[in-house]
């Protein structure tokens, strides 16, 4: 169960390494999930039955590191579709063997199929169409000569733990804002000197200048990570939490070295080398398991595109068809980029897509299960129970105007849901997860 969780959560936020899933509406209710999971409304029976792809997706796409010049890039729309290749190659041209990465290969099935997801809906509309018109308008500068060392950025390979994606400091370096430090914002990209929004029960926000290595912070996006990388760890000296920017010092390990997930309380991380995983249980870095061998958890790596299932490497198939078999064990898993939950071992449509139809108001769901247009409206509890998915349920609906009541920022146009529960009336979020979850 894990591990699919995590593809819902990985592609809701297309961040490998942001904080984003933990926030969006109802992600804890993945946790206790019986089903399978979804995806996009655009791959909705796309095809049928097939086994896992190779982990090692360099061979396949010839490696992310060769480089691609994004060709064409002249505005904000062409530079996000210029970012969803280049993190495509990155999951599919690198050979970093841990499970989330073999998860996403596994779901995604190909690199044409990923940028086909995160052109669906992986991002929401109404950020990028806010900074649109702001640099249309001359408010937000775009920087074309930035661009190359932000795609670089993204479909670099190296660990997830290093990536800010979206918001690290190359791609942040594309726009500048003219707000100054103290001044009013609505995003990050108003602030002038790569300052960050701050937004509290309101907007307008404040522009803040980035936190230092070593002083408290709420998330890495406070860090100031121009002179390397940095995150916002927690640590829990003297019996309190306490969290703290940190700069972030990357330790390949090697075969049967130590090994950790994420970062320590001092910044290290200890990723293991190229073709290696972490094994969970030694602490130390492996090669994938052998094909059909004995493993010892969900996050253990196989070989030959084999996922750890009751403690055996074995086959796992991804089933695209409405009636298709599925398991509780995850061994026969439902296409979750093609609307299709598992319910009582078969895999079932949530609902067509319109106005009104079922859908799923949890993360990536919130918008794969509707058609174009329409929005996942807060959980709706007249929806008849049970609900044999396990999973909450809501409708298909047009997103909520300004002054309507809303749960989340998912429920309204301007994605932007006030204090008071109300629809502001222009987009409003301090942070780049906002424009992915």
């Amino acid at each position: 169960m894990a591990q699919f969780t995590r593809i819902l959560c990985m592609a809701g936020t297309v961040a490998l390494v942001s904080t984003a899933c933990g926030r969006t509406k109802h992600h804890a209710a993945l946790h206790g999930a019986s089903g399978g999971m979804s995806g996009t409304a655009g791959a909705a029976a796309a095809g049928g039955s097939s086994g896992a792809p190779a982990s090692g997706g360099a061979a396949a796409s010839g490696g992310a590191d060769e480089g691609h010049e994004p060709a064409g890039v002249t505005d904000v729309d062409s530079f996000r579709r210029a970012q969803y290749d280049a993190l495509c190659r990155y999951i599919f041209g690198c050979d970093e063997q841990d499970s989330e990465m073999q998860d996403l290969r596994f779901a995604m099935r190909t690199e044409q199929r990923c940028r086909d997801v995160f052109e669906g809906s992986a991002l929401r509309e109404p950020a990028f169409e806010d900074l649109d018109a702001k640099v249309r308008a001359g408010t937000i500068e775009m920087d074309l000569a930035a661009v190359p060392a932000c795609i670089d950025s993204l479909e670099r390979c190296e660990p997830a733990s290093m990536k800010r994606l979206y918001d690290g400091p190359a791609c942040r370096a594309v726009f500048r804002g003219s707000s100054p430090l103290a001044g009013a914002c609505s995003r990050a990209e108003d602030c002038a000197n790569d300052a960050r929004c701050v937004i509290g029960a309101a907007c307008p926000g404040v522009c803040t200048a980035r936190v230092p290595v070593g002083q408290a912070c709420e998330s890495a996006s406070d860090c100031d990570d121009h002179d390397g990388p940095a995150t916002c760890v927690v640590s829990n000296g003297s019996g309190a939490s306490t969290s703290t920017c940190q700069r972030v010092v990357l330790r390949r390990p090697g075969l049967d070295e130590a090994c950790s997930f994420g970062v320590s309380e001092s910044g290290e991380s200890t990723a293991c080398d190229d073709g290696l995983f972490c094994d969970g249980t030694s602490g130390t870095c492996r090669p994938p398991l052998p094909v059909d061998s004995a493993c010892d958890s969900d996050d253990d790596v196989c070989a030959g595109g084999q996922f750890c299932r009751n403690s055996r490497c074995q086959i796992v198939t991804l089933e695209g068809h409405v009636g298709d078999d599925c398991d509780q064990d995850f061994i026969k898993v439902c296409d979750l980029f093609g609307r299709l939950y598992c319910v009582n071992q078969k895999c079932e449509l949530v609902g067509d897509g319109t106005e009104g139809a079922t859908c799923h108001p949890i993360d990536y769901a919130a918008w794969s299960d509707c058609n174009a247009g329409l929005i996942c409206l807060g959980s709706d509890s007249s929806v008849d129970e049970p609900r044999p998915d396990g999973l909450p349920r809501s409708i298909c609906g047009t997103a909520r105007t300004t002054g309507q009541p809303c749960e989340g920022n998912d429920d309204c146009a301007s994605e932007y849901c006030r204090a008071d529960h109300t629809c502001g009336v222009a987009y409003c979020c301090g942070e780049a997860s906002c424009q992915s979850n």
